[in-house]
């Protein structure tokens, strides 16, 4: 169950991310705003479990989850 959850959150954090920068990853794009920079490891605490989630960096700006 955990590594479902897990696996859902992460895909969900990399779609915002997605959003926020109007571009998928390695797309070229005119309406681009920024650009990944990686990501950071962050646990979070459920009922269900300790989750371990990616949540992506963005190079000029801050990423919002």
């Amino acid at each position: 169950m955990n590594i479902l959850l897990e696996t859902i959150l992460n895909q969900v954090l990399k779609a915002q991310a997605g959003e926020q920068v109007s571009a998928e990853k390695y797309e070229r794009s005119e309406a681009r705003t920024d650009y990944r920079n990686g990501s950071y490891p962050r646990q979070l605490k459920t009922r269900v479990g300790t989750l371990s989630l990616n949540v992506p960096r963005l190079r000029n700006g801050h990423f919002f989850y």
